[in-house]
């Protein structure tokens, strides 16, 4: 159930963007300077910082895909 409720609040992102040779340049770069090293007390602190770093790293290059709803809104008169 808590991975379930973790991915409805993960922000998506422009992963087309990847198609373009800059912009998956960016990102593998991004990706190669965000984790550095750290001293970590646990594995789960470890994993933490990288899967943060890899949400940095593509906000950063791929932006992020703004939802939008399926409902047409009413018009009030």
């Amino acid at each position: 159930m808590d991975c379930e409720l973790e991915l409805l609040q993960s922000p998506l992102y422009n992963i087309d963007n990847l198609r373009d040779e800059i912009t998956s340049f960016l990102y593998k770069k991004r990706l190669d300077e965000k984790p550095g090293e750290g001293n970590f007390g646990s594995t789960e602190e470890c994993y933490q910082h990288l899967v943060e770093c890899i949400h940095q790293a593509a906000k950063d290059a791929l932006g992020e895909k703004s939802l939008r709803s399926k409902t047409k809104p009413f018009l009030l008169e």
